[in-house]
């Protein structure tokens, strides 16, 4: 006869399959670090890439607006005073010259009804560049705009 005396405090637990799956998750989470890291670390090389050449397009920025305004100190000099005012003189004439009338007529046409016919247009160009039109128009009472 064989007597058992079980002499613990507490009963046993077998823990290896527990420790497994937990050493299993922590294989799993070091190699997702791992990625994570590489990624955050290519993600900085490309944002210092990102930083170093808007620094160096400030530079040309700064050398260029440096340029330009070293060429507006010479144009304003008095013996080039007279050249910068045909220049400004030229260059309105060409802004008011962009201007399609053809293109603004056809754009009439289709705007105003049958019957109706502009007698006057006063074309009057505001500073920001938009043209107001003052138009006069005859036609038949009852279809006027």
């Amino acid at each position: 006869m064989r007597i058992t005396l079980n002499l613990a405090t507490r009963p046993f637990a077998d823990l290896g399959p527990a420790i497994k799956r937990l050493r299993i998750a922590m294989a799993v989470l070091a190699l997702l670090a791992i990625g994570l890291g590489l990624g955050l670390r290519a993600f900085h090389q490309k944002a210092e890439e990102a930083r170093a050449r808007d620094h160096s397009l400030d530079g040309q920025l700064a050398r260029i607006n440096q340029e330009r305004q070293g060429y507006q100190d010479l144009m304003r000099q008095p013996a080039n005073d007279q050249l910068l005012r045909h220049a400004q003189a030229l260059n309105k004439l060409f802004e008011e010259k962009a201007f399609s009338w053809t293109l603004a007529m056809e754009d009439l046409e289709t705007v105003l009804p049958g019957g109706v016919q502009v007698s006057t247009i006063e074309p009057v160009r505001a500073k920001d560049g938009h043209i107001i039109l003052y138009l006069h128009v005859i036609g038949p009472r009852e279809r006027a705009v």
